[in-house]
């Protein structure tokens, strides 16, 4: 966790630093991707993260939500950092940025 004393992040702040992550089968970031589903910004200093995956036997699940976590965890002002990958949700093609497809 980031121990330097800072202002918390904004939810875009988040988003932003997101975008560095990409999932390694598709080539996209996880947030383009669509594998973002929410993020909290519960009180000071904590950032929550709900995370989808693509498939319910997603073999990159524990390295997506650990990614997650390390980039969160990692900007300023963030002391706890807190991802949740919910399986009760489907990842569908529909989901992928409007902006990605036109790539």
């Amino acid at each position: 966790m980031n121990d330097t004393i800072a202002e918390s992040p904004t939810v875009a702040t988040v988003v932003e630093a997101l975008r560095t992550i990409e999932d390694p089968e598709v080539g996209l970031n996880i947030v383009d991707l669509g594998l973002i589903e929410e993020i909290r910004l519960p009180c000071a200093g904590t950032v929550e993260v709900d995370l989808i995956v693509t498939s319910p036997g997603c073999p990159l699940k524990d390295t997506l939500e650990e990614g997650t976590r390390s980039v969160v965890a990692g900007l300023p002002g963030v002391q706890t950092a807190l991802v949740r990958v919910l399986d009760d949700i489907r990842w569908t093609p529909d989901r992928i940025s409007d902006l990605t497809m036109l790539q």
